[in-house]
């Protein structure tokens, strides 16, 4: 199997678990933070305390897999485009601070 072939496999492959990680944090995870509210908010993260910790694991998985998907896009896509590939990187990169930022991992 070429190189260009295994690395697209490796994409689709990350892509696939980002997705099925994702929705798992998304959907699984949500239930704790009570808008306005801190103490409802607190009471409901000491009351699912191992809940709430797999949720955070699994937001910090979440973006784990996206760099390492920004990363083996961009060793696709060097080869196709010498300017678009570091400009995917770019963005990927700061979109997953943000990310971060958002979620409160820093």
């Amino acid at each position: 199997m070429s190189a260009i072939k295994a690395t697209a496999r490796r994409a689709g492959a990350l892509y696939f678990l980002l997705m099925i990680v994702g929705l798992v944090d998304m959907f699984g995870f949500s239930g704790f933070i009570v808008p306005g509210d801190a103490t409802a908010t607190a009471r409901n993260i000491i009351a699912a305390e191992l809940t709430y910790r797999i949720g955070m694991l699994t937001d910090c998985v979440t973006l784990l897999l996206f760099i390492f998907l920004v990363v083996s896009l961009y060793h696709l896509l060097k080869g196709v485009d010498k300017w678009h590939a570091p400009l995917l990187h770019l963005v990927a990169s700061y979109g997953s601070r943000l990310t971060t930022w958002a979620s409160g991992v820093t």
